[in-house]
């Protein structure tokens, strides 16, 4: 393995290979999200960060970007595709359950001649320890990897030392060196998104339409023990300039049409006047569009409601999380279980639609706040339905407080499994608890009289219901599929 010192010639990087590879679970690595497609009615995610970071080198080199798990290309079809573009560096975006399988590209374009690098939630956690398991890697980009690659090439081809990118690992004489901590910028200092590198044909609502994803803010003050959002994107909130975020809006629709967007935040609407300003933009400027945000319970009033359905939010993800006062508290969120119903039933009386997210199986868990969190979402308006198996990914206060000496608990150490669908907390409940939950609450929410009475309401609009229903019936084998190998799996 080559050493990278400063008074090494190198080879000017001229050609960059940005991509997401494919892997034997199809998952969304986007920001803090990292989302098996299998396990709700997720859609595929236009990779924001890829384009972000394409957008601030394109003026030193060329670029090019492979969302192989959006065009369905294995393994062997991108190495194909890399031996073909010939990069000078190529990044990749990881994730914890599915580093092993992104270090197998990484050894595929060292092999074929290519500097490497790797980013993601499972980088800026563990730099270290990613640099030991794979020797053909040869840097890391922690925090905001967007600016980082950039820094990193203007300084490789200017030959300046390494150690001056921050935010960065790399090798020196066999060891691992990690530059000063990256400081978090403004917004408005990233790049614009590279969109023309990405095919934007790939990315579709479940009724249909187009939609692309616009940065809107990163961080969270709320520090919730599951949560990627502290360790990646930090406490502090760093929100767009309105103006900035509207004017972006108006340039998508000019440049490709699109009309349907996701805001990205970690937390939307964490400033009411924030998101106020922008709907009256969008509302100034004419702008017929649809779009997604995300929120807390208790982040949210009903007048900003309101406003943000006039200006086209159709539909939003509630971190619910669960029915329980109890469980509730040990998640970061406000116990007070009447706010939830008041949120949905809020967003339907509106007509905004509702994504809302569970976490089961966090110590503490027991067989009765399962109970609990059932009891609400039978009885919650909710349009889309989510649950995630406590999952402690690395840099998580969860993971820390878990796999501590101290723990009662002990974690799998299978990295695969760190997907929100196994249960890798042993000491808690057991994993069939957790598993025939989730499974046997899935099918008896979809399929109950309940739903089908939400579904009824949706005939006013029959044309995207028409496509709604055909995109359930296309996800439906798939989940179909999953719920039967896990009940093969029960009676082995």
């Amino acid at each position: 393995m080559e050493d990278w010192d400063t008074t090494q010639i190198r080879r000017k990087i001229a050609r960059i290979l940005i991509t997401n590879p494919a892997t034997s679970i199809k998952i969304t690595k986007e920001g803090r999200v990292i989302m098996p497609l299998t396990i709700s009615f997720e859609t595929p995610r236009m990779p924001l960060s890829m384009a972000l970071m394409a957008g601030g080198m394109t003026d030193i080199a060329e670029v090019k970007i492979i969302d192989a798990v959006n065009e369905n290309l294995d393994r062997e079809q991108l190495r194909q595709q890399i031996e073909l573009f010939k990069p000078d560096l190529t990044v990749i975006n990881c994730s914890t359950p599915t580093i092993n399988e992104d270090f197998a590209i990484v050894r595929d374009a060292k092999a074929l001649g290519s500097l490497t690098a790797v980013y993601g939630q499972h980088v800026d956690a563990i730099p270290e320890e990613v640099m030991a398991a794979c020797a053909e890697l040869d840097f890391c980009f922690i925090r905001e990897p967007e600016i980082i690659a950039g820094e990193l090439v203007r300084a490789w081809n200017d030959g300046q030392p390494l150690e001056t990118v921050t935010g960065l690992a790399y090798r020196d004489q066999n060891k691992t060196v990690l530059t000063p901590e990256h400081s978090f910028v403004p917004l408005e200092q990233f790049p614009q998104p590279a969109r023309e590198l990405v095919n934007n044909q790939l990315y579709r609502l479940p009724d249909g339409d187009l939609y692309t994803l616009i940065l809107a803010s990163r961080g969270c003050p709320f520090d919730c023990p599951f949560c990627i959002a502290p360790n990646f994107h930090g406490l502090k909130i760093r929100r767009r300039d309105p103006v900035s975020l509207v004017d972006e809006v108006e340039e998508v629709i000019q440049t490709t049409g699109i009309r349907a967007f996701l805001f990205q935040a970690d937390l939307f609407t964490s400033d009411k006047k924030w998101v106020m300003d922008i709907c009256r933009l969008i509302l100034e400027r004419q702008l017929k569009i649809r779009w997604i945000c995300n929120t807390r319970v208790d982040s949210v009033d009903e007048e900003t409601l309101i406003m943000m359905k006039k200006a086209g939010c159709f539909l939003m993800a509630v971190g619910i999380e669960s029915g329980s006062p109890k469980m509730l508290e040990k998640l970061g969120k406000n116990p007070d279980v009447s706010r939830i119903i008041r949120l949905i039933k809020t967003c339907r009386k509106l007509g905004i639609r509702t994504n809302g997210s569970f976490v089961i199986g966090y110590p503490g868990e027991t067989e009765e706040t399962l109970h609990q969190t059932e009891k609400l979402i039978k009885q919650l308006p909710l349009d889309f339905l989510v649950l995630l198996t406590a999952t402690p990914f690395p840099g998580t206060r969860f993971h820390n407080e878990v796999s501590s000496k101290e723990s009662k608990y002990c974690l799998l150490t299978d990295w695969e499994k760190y997907c929100y669908v196994d249960y890798v907390v042993q000491g808690g409940l057991p994993e069939e608890t957790i598993k025939q939950f989730s499974d046997r609450l899935l099918r008896e929410y979809f399929l109950s009289f309940h739903y089908f009475k939400l579904r009824l309401a949706d005939l006013k609009q029959p044309v995207r219901l028409t496509k709604t229903v055909w995109y359930a019936m296309k996800r439906l084998p798939t989940l179909m599929t999953a719920f039967k190998k896990k009940s093969k799996n029960k009676s082995q």
